[in-house]
């Protein structure tokens, strides 16, 4: 299980006052085998942080793109606007997740620069991998 969630990468920098915001609004969510936690080009309303178990990263087209686990973060490019979510996330075995309300993310990462960079990058992390992952 991942030990200390609020210590990711993703939280690093954020203010007190910011940490406390999210601290409040956490939730903690078990997903079984084949639940959805994301779908492909739908709304998405959560941040997920990973805790226990792995996640599988598939299209609509039931292309295997990845196995997401603990530690991992989903959820972060619908977070930035960058696009809706470009795959399914679905719980590949019994899931523990952290779950973070999308419009306290939006408040935080308005106010938190460094945050909002974090969550970028991995939003973006995760389109160059799936783009460059189909040009081979």
């Amino acid at each position: 299980m991942f030990d200390e969630p609020m210590s990711h990468r993703l939280f690093e920098g954020l203010s007190d006052a910011a940490m406390l915001k999210l601290k409040k609004m956490v939730n903690i969510v078990h997903y079984q085998s084949g639940d959805y936690l994301i779908h492909e080009n739908k709304a998405n309303d959560l941040l997920f942080l990973v805790l226990d178990g792995s996640v599988n990263i598939e299209s609509n087209a039931g292309e295997h793109i990845a196995v997401l686990g603990e530690g991992s973060v989903l959820g972060e490019i619908s977070s930035t606007g960058i696009s809706l979510p470009i795959a399914n996330a679905v719980a590949a075995n019994a899931v523990q997740v952290m779950t973070f309300p999308m419009q306290v993310i939006r408040e935080i990462a308005e106010q938190e620069p460094a945050f909002s960079k974090a969550l970028y990058e991995l939003g973006m992390e995760r389109v160059m991998t799936r783009f460059l992952d189909g040009l081979e």
